[in-house]
């Protein structure tokens, strides 16, 4: 039953969803073997850089060989040989849309959860849920290693968890590159409401990793949300998180200086 449930919604994201995106290979042959689908891919709006990471077409919790992996090993060495083709292109901004943020609720907040039924599935979905420490930590040391030299600038673009949020990481070791968390959700969504804001992580250190610290720079729970990005000659960025405020049709903006 749950085969056949997830056969058909690999069926209806081809058909509806994956064949508006950039082709990577797949084919209805290749749905009757999902290990083989290649789901994230890479495209450029003018003259940026992005990357879409498929965060839920090979994690499989109660698999051997998948349950500590996310993207999965192939995944992951097609994301690096990107970002390394990016390292030395003109561009010293990349996006990376990663449907999972990379911080955003505190680890007492997933650790509970984790002893929860109801949510124990979407706890271990989160990057920093302690069984995807090592996945994570392989792939943030890359990108900052990566990204050092030229100095360059990374930002996650993620949601779906019915808030706004937004921090910056930065590395012990490599000091000149930058890495932003930025999250909202669709305007559809409803909020989290007020006491989920209490969850959001404060600045710190990564839950499993020495080396990297993140700065809180905004969140909002209690009202649907949403961003828009600003980028001026490829150089600079800026976000604008909205959300209702004051009268009607009217929004609140926080803006977030990127570079």
């Amino acid at each position: 039953m749950v085969n056949s449930m997830w056969t058909a919604a690999r069926t209806a994201y081809f058909e509806y969803a994956h064949s508006h995106n950039p082709e990577t290979g797949v084919s209805k042959d290749l749905l009757k073997k999902p290990e083989s689908c290649i789901w994230d891919y890479s495209f450029d709006k003018g003259g940026v850089p992005f990357y879409m990471l498929d965060m839920r077409g090979h994690h499989d919790v109660e698999s051997p060989e998948n349950k500590n992996f996310i993207l999965g090993t192939k995944q992951i060495e097609r994301f690096e040989s990107w970002l390394k083709s990016n390292e030395s292109a003109s561009s010293p901004l990349l996006f990376v849309v990663s449907p999972v943020p990379f911080v955003h609720w505190k680890s007492v907040v997933l650790t509970a959860g984790s002893w929860i039924d109801s949510a124990k599935d979407d706890c271990m979905d989160e990057w920093d849920h302690s069984s995807n420490h090592a996945e994570r930590n392989l792939l943030l040391d890359y990108i900052f290693r990566t990204l050092d030299e030229g100095g360059k600038t990374l930002v996650f673009i993620s949601g779906d968890v019915h808030c706004a949020a937004a921090f910056r990481l930065s590395h012990d070791k490599y000091r000149k590159a930058s890495i932003y968390q930025v999250t909202s959700s669709a305007i559809s969504r409803m909020p989290a409401g007020q006491f989920a804001g209490s969850g959001i992580a404060n600045s710190g250190r990564i839950s499993g990793h020495d080396s990297i610290y993140f700065e809180h720079l905004f969140s909002h729970s209690e009202d649907k949300n949403f961003a828009i990005f600003h980028v001026t000659g490829g150089a600079s960025a800026s976000v604008d998180l909205c959300w209702p405020g004051g009268t009607q049709g009217e929004a609140v903006v926080k803006t977030l200086r990127l570079r």
